[in-house]
């Protein structure tokens, strides 16, 4: 039934109006807007200024002269993937060194790679750029736009791979116990990238897969006093006060139609221990849309709407670092937003028109006409 909804997007509501405006202040009216934490704004304005959000709110009186576009349809902030290998120029793993700790994943950030014409499709105005899980320390991750060439945080988290994945028979590491020896090592002389990561300046992403590489990754972050993030966790619900004690967030891999209800389970058992959480997207391996439909599928299974539009917004934002500049609809933050012909996570719903720092980045077409 949600794979018939969402193939069906093309043809759902009718077409938003185009955008007009010319002009780096203007003012967008919304039926409806989720712009943070607590219910949905009926009737709601945004005034926008130099790529920022000047207003916000239900009433907002929209200044004489300034232009106003109107929109049957549903405000958000921009859609942000917390964990994806878009738009990369070159190779960010190296198979023949582990430990990559200066290695920074924007160096090789692609602006006009076509992947991120994609996201935009999606609603998604940001993503966390990260290594490929084949390093033991694959470099230092980035958040990115997905229009306009701007990367927002550049060093976002230090990318430490305790997983299986990261050990290979042709080079040391070869197990995980020699893996955590040569990291203890390094932590004890820390250097550079590490050194601000043991200093707590620099957040760790710590990359992991089945529950044992969960609680190794808590042991090792609690030992060394790291702050950070457990990344791939998929059953990190059912240990979900271990990981709250820990103060480490979790961002899990994308969910999909047919998706293990044990995985779903585990995100809406998270979300009631109070842990921060977001979905990793994985594209281009992974359909743009797997982001949305991640949060979607979860809520079908418990978690409140709430909860799993801030995992896509201001959660995810928080995450990467950036809360004080994306993830939500708030004065004086990033105007990245998007127009819904419908409820964000009604996946009959589909992305309108999409703005990035307060410029249309992305317009739907509109529908050809039925013919009878």
């Amino acid at each position: 039934m949600l794979l018939t909804a969402l193939l069906s997007t093309v043809l759902a509501a009718a077409p938003a109006p185009a955008h007009p405006i010319a002009t780096d202040a203007f003012a967008i009216r919304a039926r409806k807007a989720y712009i943070g934490a607590g219910p949905a704004i009926e009737d709601c304005v945004v005034l926008l200024d130099g790529g920022r959000v000047r207003e916000v709110g239900r009433g907002v009186r929209v200044p004489d002269g300034t232009p106003l576009v109107e929109y049957d349809g549903v405000l958000t902030a921009g859609l942000i993937a917390c964990g994806s290998y878009d738009g990369i120029a070159s190779g960010t793993t190296d198979p023949t060194r582990a430990y990559l700790p200066e290695a920074r994943i924007a160096d090789a950030f692609a602006p006009a790679h076509p992947d991120f014409g994609r996201l935009l499709e999606a609603g998604i105005t940001s993503v966390l750029l990260v290594p490929r899980p084949e390093n033991v320390i694959g470099g230092v991750t980035a958040l990115v736009k997905t229009s306009g060439g701007t990367i927002v945080k550049r060093d976002a988290q230090l990318a430490v791979a305790l997983s299986t994945n990261a050990l290979l028979f042709n080079r040391e590491p070869t197990s995980y116990s020699q893996a955590l020896m040569q990291l203890d090592e390094m932590l004890a002389r820390p250097k550079g990238t590490l050194a601000r990561a043991k200093a707590g300046e620099l957040p760790v992403l710590l990359q992991v897969g089945p529950e044992h590489e969960i609680s190794r990754a808590i042991g090792f972050a609690r030992k060394h006093g790291l702050k950070g993030t457990l990344f791939g966790a998929e059953l990190a619900g059912e240990m979900a006060a271990e990981i709250r004690e820990s103060g480490l967030a979790v961002v899990f891999h994308p969910l999909w139609f047919g998706s293990d209800r044990r995985a779903l389970r585990s995100v809406v058992a998270l979300s009631e221990a109070g842990v921060p959480f977001a979905f990793a997207l994985h594209a281009p391996d992974r359909s743009p849309e797997a982001l949305r439909i991640s949060a979607a599928l979860c809520v079908r299974a418990g978690l409140p709407l709430e909860a799993g539009l801030q995992a896509l917004t201001a959660n995810a934002a928080r995450i990467a670092g950036v809360a004080d500049k994306l993830g939500r609809v708030e004065r004086g933050l990033s105007a990245d937003l998007v127009v819904w012909s419908g409820d964000p996570l009604d996946l009959s719903s589909r992305p309108t028109h999409v703005y990035v720092d307060g410029v249309l980045a992305h317009a739907a077409p509109i529908p050809a006409p039925v013919k009878d």
